[in-house]
């Protein structure tokens, strides 16, 4: 299963979109490959659709990492950090040097993967909640908030999504959860197509060190990924649409909005 090879400069988005019917004769399959304890969460979900999501995530954590090394997926055991953020335990040798984000919201789940570690990935579905500006209102910068309210009602929907899926990845990439306070960086989406960072002082942290990327999946989907910067080049970003241990093949998707130029 190891395949394809992940260069330094490189971060890999595998995603799987759980209500795909392909998938319901594999779940038995993906049963297997998980621990009691990851079988026991997934009975804890009230929801079927609940059940199912947690279950092909764990299942597709899994049979990526086996992508990028000689590890049964079944093997695979993990810890997390003081923070909450999940990673491989120790004992898995050269495994170790890769770095995994998970994402999911109804039926799409994201596992980046990256070589060089700090990689944070966020996805939503725009469709699923209604009157958000009262979230904005309490976790978004007076700034944000400010460009937020200058749009029209219809825009404020989607650009609350771009905005929230951005500071997800970017807390996710810092490895520190919500201990780093919202309102304190902001994101500038006024120029088309491109991402601006400013971030308070009092976070020690410099905006300029860090890149962005985000997609519009589906219409009904945002997906963002922060990565920290390393060397002149971005790192090359690769999408895959995945089925785990049935099949996969390119998403070709362009991102919608960068921290850099295409060509950077």
């Amino acid at each position: 299963m190891v395949s394809p090879r992940l260069c330094a400069n490189e971060v890999h988005l595998w995603l799987t979109f759980v209500d795909d019917p392909r998938l319901d004769g594999l779940l038995d399959d993906y049963r297997r490959h998980l621990t009691a304890d990851e079988l026991a969460q997934t009975r804890r979900f009230h929801f079927e659709a609940d059940q199912r999501r947690h279950l092909v995530t764990r299942a597709l954590l899994r049979c990526t990492l086996s992508r990028y090394a000689d590890v049964d997926p079944a093997a695979w055991r993990f810890e997390v950090s003081d923070h909450g953020r999940p990673r491989i335990a120790a004992g898995h040798g050269l495994a170790n040097a890769l770095d995994f984000n998970i994402s999911h919201t109804k039926n799409l789940v994201v596992v980046g993967v990256s070589a060089h570690g700090g990689l944070g990935v966020d996805t939503e579905n725009v469709a699923r909640r209604k009157n958000l500006m009262h979230l904005a209102d309490h976790y978004f910068s007076p700034d944000e908030k400010t460009a937020l309210r200058s749009l029209p009602p219809p825009e404020q929907h989607a650009r609350f999504f771009e905005y929230w899926t951005l500071k997800e990845a970017y807390i996710k990439a810092l490895g520190l959860g919500l201990s780093i306070p919202l309102d304190q960086f902001s994101f500038d989406l006024t120029q088309a197509s491109r991402i601006g960072l400013s971030i308070d002082p009092a976070l020690k942290d410099d905006a300029t060190r860090w890149l962005f990327w985000q997609w519009t999946l589906k219409s009904d989907y945002r997906l963002a990924l922060c990565v920290p910067r390393r060397g002149d080049l971005p790192p090359r970003v690769r999408l895959w649409d995945t089925l785990p241990w049935l099949s996969s093949q390119p998403c070709e998707a362009p991102p919608s909005r960068t921290s850099h130029p295409p060509d950077a």
